[in-house]
């Protein structure tokens, strides 16, 4: 009787560890972020706090997504917040205010970016298998890939999941 207890105990102390390890691995797959700055608004605010998912290899981008890049400037990492805009082998022409993807203009296919400002530039590239092309949704108040060019996939270290609340 005596060791069916002690069974049934260590069976329950296996079941409770194994749950704690699977939380504690879907937990630390997200990560906090603070937006710095005006280069995502409307869509993000300034101060605003998300939880986002740590991007690893073997997940996929999509057009649209919100990342978090690692960028340096003068020999000093910084975290950027952009949109994604172009993916690998893709074809961007921005011409007239508009972003073309293969010929197409991506305000039809990327709902979330809407109007596109004065300074949008003109450029006209392919993106490389490695690379994606990023902007900010605030296209007037954003160092993005018009000015740095593509950034490398083995870069990006989030992608936006989950907006936090308020506080």
């Amino acid at each position: 009787m005596k060791l069916k207890k002690i069974l049934w105990n260590l069976l329950v102390l296996l079941i409770i560890g194994y749950v704690v390890i699977l939380a504690y691995q879907n937990i630390s797959q997200y990560q906090r972020f603070k937006v710095n700055g005006q280069s995502m608004n409307p869509t993000l605010k300034d101060g605003q706090k998300l939880i986002m998912k740590k991007f690893q290899k073997n997940d996929k981008l999509h057009r649209g997504d919100v990342v978090i890049i690692k960028v340096t400037l003068k020999d000093k990492e910084y975290d950027f917040i952009k949109r994604v805009i172009a993916l690998p082998g893709e074809h961007l022409e921005i011409k007239n205010h508009k972003v073309y993807i293969n010929g197409k203009d991506t305000e039809k296919t990327v709902s979330e970016i809407k109007t596109y400002g004065p300074t949008m530039g003109e450029e006209d590239c392919v993106i490389p298998d490695d690379s994606i092309y990023v902007m900010g949704d605030n296209r007037d108040h954003s160092l993005d890939s018009r000015k740095l060019g593509t950034m490398k996939i083995s870069k990006v270290v989030a992608r936006k999941v989950i907006p936090e609340k308020k506080l």
